[in-house]
């Protein structure tokens, strides 16, 4: 799994840098026009980037508690298909 741990200090990294653009503008108020929006959006980033390692680190579970979930919404039992010609 080398991408997860890259995804993984990639979106902490990100978040780091937008928390430090939010305090950037918390402490100088005076010149610091966006720089609240934009580490937001950093942040935000951050979180999605880790969110999306968990996702690829996860997958074959995710793929099959979804395929659990798809077989529950059918109306049919999962042995119908077994005898159509």
């Amino acid at each position: 799994m080398p991408l997860f741990k890259a995804f993984i200090t990639v979106g902490i990294l990100v978040m780091l840098f937008g928390i430090a653009f939010i305090m950037i503008d918390w402490f100088v108020n005076a010149f610091t026009a966006g720089f609240k929006e934009i580490g937001i959006r950093f942040v935000l980033a951050g979180i999605i980037t880790i969110g999306m390692s968990f996702v690829y680190k996860y997958h074959i579970i995710l793929g099959f508690l979804l395929k659990q979930f798809k077989n529950k919404l059918t109306a049919e039992d999962r042995f119908s298909k077994w005898y159509r010609p």
